[in-house]
């Protein structure tokens, strides 16, 4: 099991650790009872991600089996699951990608799409990475996207070219 970040830090000790350890393994039996068991002849995992399904709409004997302080998160991980994977790969992607530095003589005004605003703040500010781009005010993660295709498009074809 993973540790939280306050026990690493030296935050929790003694019964607070207990607790928290002892919580996290029963979340982690519950994820599992979720994905096993089926309700509705629907597996858990994807019952709750039907609209209007919510743990409280659950028979009782399935409620018992955990804390009912377990269940909402139970349903919001599940619920949501999709979303979550794809937020923390596009994260990801944008931290492997951060450093990506930019050339200095770089075409602001070439990259189609990007508003106005943006292409005037990226050429005044004229960012030397992608990350630095992402924090420039105004600007938008659609904008570091558009960006960041344009930068890869660019390095392909210069690649094919040499």
């Amino acid at each position: 099991m993973k540790s939280g970040k306050a026990i690493e830090a030296g935050l929790l000790d003694g019964e607070e650790k207990n607790l928290y350890e002892e919580k996290m393994a029963n979340l982690e039996s519950a994820r599992a009872f979720v994905r096993e068991t089926t309700h509705d002849r629907i597996r858990l995992d994807h019952w709750f991600r039907q609209g209007g399904n919510g743990w409280e709409k659950l028979p009782q004997e399935i409620r018992s089996k955990f804390h009912v302080e377990l269940w909402p998160i139970l349903e919001a991980d599940f619920k949501y699951e999709g979303h979550i994977a794809r937020q923390l790969a596009e994260v990801e992607r944008f931290r492997k990608q951060e450093g990506a530095s930019i050339p200095g003589d770089f075409d602001y005004d070439g990259i189609s799409g990007l508003k106005a605003e943006a292409k005037v703040r990226f050429g005044k500010i004229r960012p030397r990475t992608l990350g630095q781009a992402a924090r420039i005010s105004g600007i938008t993660p659609a904008d570091v996207n558009l960006l960041m295709i344009q930068l890869e498009k660019r390095r392909r074809e210069r690649a094919m070219k040499g």
